[in-house]
């Protein structure tokens, strides 16, 4: 019985980890482009289905030329041994075509004679002069195209069910950095490596790019997505007062936590000259 892939484990483990990563990319870039708010969170979401719909295409049409070739290519092959001028220079061409193949499994008698009846089948056999694509090329190619898209759905979730969009940025690149772990960690089992360092590497890989983008989103922090209590309105009072831009109670105003005192704006005016008079009491809860 077939099997419902129509991929091998190495192309669908890597349309896996290409998707997995773009939809990183894509989600990151969104953040930092628009500073990781409300704004990020909706152009993340976009661009990462998006990218990966576009993708997904891209990869299967380049999937279904890539079979196409191969099938052609084998075909030239085929048509160059039954046109060759004479058997040995049949059985040079099909020796360098499968020598690399099967010389470490086979005798050197065991191939010729194996060679000669593959010169003898194709010489009696009418081949075709081209091959266009076939089912299993465009099954290959919509396998391509879900497992890519498939891949976009972690990362939209948290922006589609959490209303706070640095929260949902954030729980977006984890899901998408553990899946790439995950894939890693599969990949490894197929090529006899141990699975944990496998994953771990390409885990690292998405923390690292997670590591890059978060400082340029928040433009200089951490925490963009978070409150900043009281940070600008202090600062943006002394500056006004240096300036000489701003009153007490201006500042006030401004929410500033600090206080100033009739000593020091006493010192301030006799410096310009001026006769300094006490502001009245402010009811603050009128204020």
């Amino acid at each position: 019985m077939r099997s419902l892939s129509y991929l091998k484990p190495s192309e669908s483990l890597t349309e896996v980890v290409s998707g997995l990563i773009m939809v990183l990319t894509f989600t990151l870039g969104a953040s930092v482009l628009s500073g990781g708010g409300a704004d990020g969170a909706r152009a993340a979401l976009v661009g990462a289905i998006g990218c990966n719909i576009a993708w997904g295409i891209i990869d299967g049409v380049l999937y279904m030329m890539a079979g196409t070739f191969d099938r052609n290519r084998g075909l030239r092959f085929r048509r160059a041994i039954a046109s060759a001028a004479d058997e040995a220079a049949a059985l040079a061409a099909i020796r360098g075509e499968l020598d690399p193949y099967l010389a470490s499994v086979t005798q050197v008698e065991d191939r010729e004679q194996l060679y000669r009846s593959i010169r003898n089948v194709l010489a009696q056999r009418r081949l075709p002069p081209h091959t266009g694509l076939v089912r299993d090329d465009l099954m290959g190619a919509i396998e391509i195209f879900c497992l890519v898209v498939a891949t976009a759905l972690p990362a939209v979730l948290p922006l589609l069910v959490i209303d706070n969009p640095w929260l949902a940025l954030r729980l977006s690149n984890l899901l998408v950095v553990g899946l790439l772990f995950v894939a890693g960690y599969h990949w490894a089992k197929y090529v006899d490596a141990n699975p944990w360092p496998a994953g771990l590497r390409l885990l690292g890989l998405g923390l690292a790019m997670v590591a890059i983008a978060i400082p340029l989103a928040d433009d200089g922090g951490f925490f963009t997505g978070l409150p900043r209590l009281g940070r600008c309105d202090v600062r943006k009072a002394r500056r006004k007062l240096r300036a000489r831009q701003c009153r007490p109670l201006e500042a006030f105003a401004c929410g500033s936590s600090f206080t100033l005192s009739h000593s020091s704006l006493r010192h301030s005016a006799a410096r310009k000259g001026a006769e300094f008079s006490p502001m009245p009491a402010v009811n603050t809860k009128a204020v």
